[in-house]
């Protein structure tokens, strides 16, 4: 052995009977090295050579850092690498180490560039200056015109000279080479061997294992193993000079590993998915599936809610002065509709509207009608269901602010002043002596959707709702009258006439949201209490409806959710199954990342990483897909001649999918990430 009593300092690599024993299935154990003890000082080019299965492999992972021994002593620098975890050993290879592969072991879906900087990701050196460094080095070993093409475009030699640059991005002092001419022809490895030689000659110390004793005669020091033993050293009787590494600290030692490390392992899941697109489009399938069926059942099922909640209608507040003979009654005005839509919140519409009996008469034909006064721009009809027009158009806001005299007629008022065949549009009808326009006709008001009664009921009923008519608002309120007691003269446009008060203003309030229809009410009878000074006046909601409704809202959130649940999951386990298979077939490449440096969590991250941006990109197609597929199954399930299946994309849609994408994507990925993170580098290594 070299003689050490003037050493100053400790070896670089220093191993004191080693042993590496492998416990194999049915109780077997393979010892693969034993009582190895041997030295390496910076600037050594040493070549281990035997036979095969003699430990040559077994002993460079071991002196890489990729497997521990199971006895004996293992120094680097003096720093006993046997007492070191996980991350530790990590960053020694990071940092000191670098890997030069008889099979190259190159990232296919990375450039030469790349899979130079791939060390100094995990480093966190900083992109230019990592990106600066790799081309130089590239560029040092005749690369430079190569530096962004994949390892598929390069020679055998290139694709060795590219793994060369990556074991020295990060300016370790080590160098170990398994086989690195295995693959190569003659010239090509004799380049190779060239390369390792000027490495060592430069301060590196260099480790090589190689069966070929062509090979093993460029070294400097050749080491024979057999049968896991040191059979022999050919170290010299001359002590070579100890040359220190060059480029002092390791090229990432300025960087903080936690944070860039992270951001590169999610910049390399992006390249990843990008480079190699059909390895994750089952990932994207899986999980595009998913929110789309989600997206589609939620848009049918909110459909289906907002038309069962219009039914309900718990959205209306009405106020209502007291009666008429009551000393404290309130008045109610215009304007206290308009502060009702100005200071109370969650008040989403206002109407006005009065009414009272009046004669309507055409030639000789009159008919006694309730007119209503109101500013409502669309008719309601029985238990508030939209009352369709038989003809015309019915009346605008533009209709009141101007005082125009025109009506809309009821289906039975209408029959009764015209005559068969005779269009009323167009034509003129007196109410109380004043002409007034025809502009609409209402058809029969239809039944509530829930209306138990008999057909015998129906028809008179439905001619006595009709024996209506509707005029603008600010017009019926001079012709009605309702802010006197006693019968008074007004002028509408050139005619005079004598009015009796009929009926007290009514105010009707919708709320945008109608599970705060009582606290909305509480402020509106507040606000008419400031402005009046007294409580003379009804705000009231349909209890029944109200308390229906908040049934069924309590009922939404829990639907939504079984439903999202239910769809979801088949997206999750099928994006789970697909990583899991990815692990498998990227064995090799976990191991190569491995050993430049990356660290558990590393890898961990990166499997994270790609599973969530596979699921965001499914989460985004699925939105797309959902929203087209509610549609189109609505409009399937709508059988002919009936009301078509209501279907509502909500906005909170966009993002609460895209959320549980990511959450089904990261949910997935953990299981696949964790047994990623968790293979044994030299495992890995061995091959896919």
């Amino acid at each position: 052995m070299r003689n050490d009593q003037h050493r100053t300092r400790p070896p670089l690599i220093e191993l004191r009977g080693v042993d590496r024993v492998f416990d194999e299935e049915g109780a077997v154990r393979t010892q693969a090295l034993a009582d190895v003890s041997l030295v390496v000082d910076a600037g050594e080019f040493v070549c281990i050579t035997g036979p095969s299965g003699s430990g040559k492999s077994t002993l460079l992972n071991i002196l890489g850092c990729l497997d521990r021994p199971t006895g004996g002593a293992y120094r680097f620098a003096g720093r006993d690498v046997t007492a070191l975890e996980g991350d530790e050993l990590a960053g020694l290879r990071r940092d000191e180490f670098g890997f030069v592969f008889q099979a190259f072991n190159l990232l296919e879906s990375a450039t030469a560039r790349q899979n130079v900087e791939l060390p100094a990701r995990y480093a966190g050196l900083g992109s230019d200056r990592k990106a600066q460094r790799a081309a130089k080095l590239l560029e040092s070993l005749g690369l430079g015109g190569r530096l962004d093409h994949r390892p598929a475009e390069l020679s055998g030699g290139e694709r060795q000279r590219v793994s060369i640059a990556r074991a020295l991005m990060n300016g370790p002092r080590v160098i170990l080479a398994d086989e690195p001419t295995g693959a190569l022809d003659s010239g090509q490895g004799e380049e190779a061997l060239s390369l390792l030689k000027g490495l060592a000659a430069r301060g590196h110390a260099v480790v090589m294992v190689s069966h070929d004793p062509a090979v093993a005669a460029a070294a400097d020091r050749r080491i024979e193993l057999r049968d896991g033993r040191v059979a022999a050293d050919s170290l010299h009787d001359a002590e070579k000079p100890h040359t220190p590494p060059p480029g002092g600290a390791p090229a990432g030692s300025e960087g903080q590993v936690g944070r860039p490390a992270a951001m590169a392992s999610i910049g390399d899941a992006l390249s990843s998915l990008v480079a190699s697109p059909l390895r994750p489009t089952l990932s994207v399938l899986s999980v595009a599936v998913g929110v789309a069926s989600v997206v589609a059942l939620l848009s049918l099922a909110e459909g289906i809610e907002r038309k069962t909640l219009e039914m309900v209608d718990a959205t209306k507040i009405t106020v209502n002065a007291l009666g008429r003979l009551k000393a404290a009654a309130v008045q109610l005005a215009p304007e206290d509709a308009e502060a009702i839509r100005s200071e109370v919140r969650n008040v989403r519409r206002v109407f006005l509207s009065t009414k009272g009996p009046l004669v309507l008469q055409r030639g000789a034909v009159s008919e006694d009608t309730e007119v209503h006064a109101t500013t409502r721009a669309e008719p309601v009809g029985i238990d508030q269901q939209d009352w369709p027009l038989a003809n015309g158009a019915y009346l605008a806001a533009e209709d009141s602010e101007l005082r125009e005299q025109v009506v809309v007629l009821g289906p039975t008022v209408a029959e009764a002043l015209f005559e068969t065949g005779v269009d009323p549009i167009g034509e003129h009808v007196q109410i109380a002596g004043i002409p007034f326009l025809v502009k609409g006709v209402l058809d029969q008001s239809p039944l509530p959707a829930h209306s138990e009664l008999s057909a015998d009921m129906v028809e008179p009923m439905l001619a006595m709702f009709g024996d209506v008519a509707f005029v603008p608002f600010h017009t019926g309120l001079e012709l009605l009258a309702p802010h006197g007691g006693e019968p008074e003269t007004l002028v509408i446009g050139d005619t005079t006439f004598t009015s009796v008060v009929f009926g007290p203003l009514t105010i009707e309030a919708r709320v945008a949201d109608a599970a705060a229809v009582r606290e909305t009410a509480a402020a509106i009878r507040d606000l008419l209490i400031r402005r009046h000074g007294r409580e003379g006046f009804n705000v009231a909601i349909d209890v029944d409806r109200v308390e229906a409704y908040d049934r069924l809202w309590r009922l939404h959130p829990g639907v939504q959710a079984g439903i999202a649940a239910v769809a979801l999951a088949a997206g999750l386990l099928g994006m789970m199954a697909t990583m899991l298979v990815s692990v498998g077939t990227r064995r090799r490449e976990i191991g190569v990342r491995m050993a430049v440096g990356a660290r558990r969590r590393d890898i961990a991250v990166q499997f994270l990483a790609e599973a969530a941006l596979a699921a965001l990109a499914g989460g985004v197609i699925g939105l797309l897909l959902g929203y087209w597929t509610g549609a189109a199954v609505a409009e399937m399930a709508t059988p002919t001649g009936l009301m078509k299946v209501p279907v509502a994309f909500a906005g909170w849609f966009v993002p609460v999918a895209l959320f549980c994408a990511m959450a089904t994507g990261l949910v997935a990925g953990m299981v696949p990430a964790r047994r990623a993170s968790r293979l044994d580098p030299v495992a890995a290594l061995a091959g896919d």
